[in-house]
């Protein structure tokens, strides 16, 4: 939000980005996988890179050419399920929530996303396709 906020509302390109913030490395890993701090360089930038050069970040940011105004159950970053066996994820949502989502709803909202439904389309509250 914070990075919103001095940016017209823009999400980052790159979750990196978010390090200008004040973020630390350490937020960009999940305890319960093997990804390890990126070390810090001599500049942001140069950190950020660390980030993105492989092992240092456990999640997938999807949030590139978004705005703060999106929906509440748009999904901006997720973990691999593989973070944690198989069983779920954490997800941050549009409304800046994270919530522990199980496997089955991670697995179908992973090829909602695949699909370019974000938020993930939800049968129960879109109009059916025959309705005119």
């Amino acid at each position: 939000m914070l990075y919103a906020n001095d940016y017209n509302g823009r999400y980052p390109d790159m979750i990196g980005e978010l390090l200008i913030e004040d973020l630390q490395t350490n937020n960009l890993i999940c305890p319960a996988c093997n990804d390890t701090p990126a070390a810090t360089g001599p500049t942001t930038q140069a950190t950020a890179a660390n980030v993105h050069s492989g092992g240092h970040l456990s999640y997938v940011y999807i949030a590139k050419g978004m705005t703060n105004t999106q929906k509440a159950d748009a999904i901006l970053v997720y973990e691999p399920l593989s973070n944690h066996q198989n069983n779920g994820m954490n997800v941050l949502f549009g409304d800046l929530h994270v919530d522990w989502v199980a496997a089955k709803e991670a697995k179908w909202m992973l090829s909602e996303l695949k699909l370019g439904h974000n938020p993930p389309w939800n049968p129960a509250t879109q109009p059916s396709a025959t309705t005119k």
